[in-house]
């Protein structure tokens, strides 16, 4: 088991790409699990609770309806029209998603916790029809993630009590990693998928401007739609890791003379950098 931790840590170290939400959710778990095994079961509610809560909290914004609900859903998905899907009141509607998912992760933490294990159910069935071949066939890498998440809700169903621990140093640390941290991503001063920030629609793009060698033709690449068809992920929507990747590219092509675009939604402002 350690050295599958190491090995994995090393293939996340040398790719950011890699840090997905599955891979910080699967090291948190092993950390806890080594440290605390007689309280693994409150630990991994916990996980599970600010999981739900923040990815719910991180998509109440205007590109979380425009880009994931009305496009990706409503068109895309059911084929809905552009005139219906973008209409105000259907838009509004569309907030009624991630408050659901904030709620159920709010509800697992309570006496209500089986409600909230059966909305999480539903939650992820809905995510697997949506991106697997019966929907839209995209993100393959989380795929297998939300099965196991549903599994996770069917055996916190059979437990009626669940032992707590004493609220000492870990129990302090794994709420700050867990409930605080994040909060840091909602000011673009934390990695957004360490704070559950999924399918809430992109804050960044990252366009690719290369020229062919006569100057007779331009070609612009938008590097999320790059990224997943390529690698089956969406390129995370890190300002940081934009630098990262233009860093990257102008030191592997320097040749190339391309010219970089960062457009940050609502996209009235563009950054430009030459490679």
């Amino acid at each position: 088991m350690i050295l599958l931790l190491i090995l994995e840590f090393i293939l996340i170290s040398s790719d950011m790409m890699r840090w997905q939400p599955p891979i910080f959710q699967f090291y948190a778990i092993v950390l806890i699990y080594t440290i605390k095994p007689k309280y693994f079961k409150y630990y991994l509610i916990v996980l599970l609770s600010a999981t739900y809560f923040y990815s719910g909290l991180n998509k109440i914004n205007l590109r979380f309806i425009n880009f994931i609900w009305a496009k990706s859903i409503l068109i895309d998905l059911f084929g809905f029209s552009s005139d219906f899907a973008f209409s105000k009141l259907v838009k509004a509607l569309g907030f009624i998603l991630p408050i659901i998912e904030l709620f159920a992760g709010l509800l697992i933490l309570s006496k209500y916790r089986k409600i909230g294990f059966f909305t999480v159910i539903g939650i992820h069935v809905f995510i697997l029809l949506y991106i697997s071949p019966l929907g839209l066939n995209i993100n393959s890498a989380v795929w297998s993630w939300n099965i196991i998440m549903i599994f996770y809700a069917l055996a916190f169903l059979k437990q009626n009590t669940i032992d707590k621990p004493k609220f000492k140093i870990v129990e302090k640390s794994w709420v700050v990693l867990l409930y605080v941290l994040p909060i840091l991503n909602l000011f673009e001063y934390y990695y957004p998928y360490f704070a559950f920030d999924l399918y809430s629609g992109s804050r960044y793009y990252l366009y690719v401007k290369t020229t062919s060698p006569d100057e007779t033709d331009v070609s612009t690449l938008n590097i999320d739609n790059w990224s997943r068809k390529n690698l089956n992920v969406p390129f995370t929507h890190s300002h940081f890791l934009f630098k990262r990747f233009i860093k990257s590219y102008s030191k592997t092509y320097p040749n190339s003379n391309a010219l970089f675009e960062i457009s940050c939604y609502p996209f009235k402002t563009r950054e430009k950098y030459s490679g």
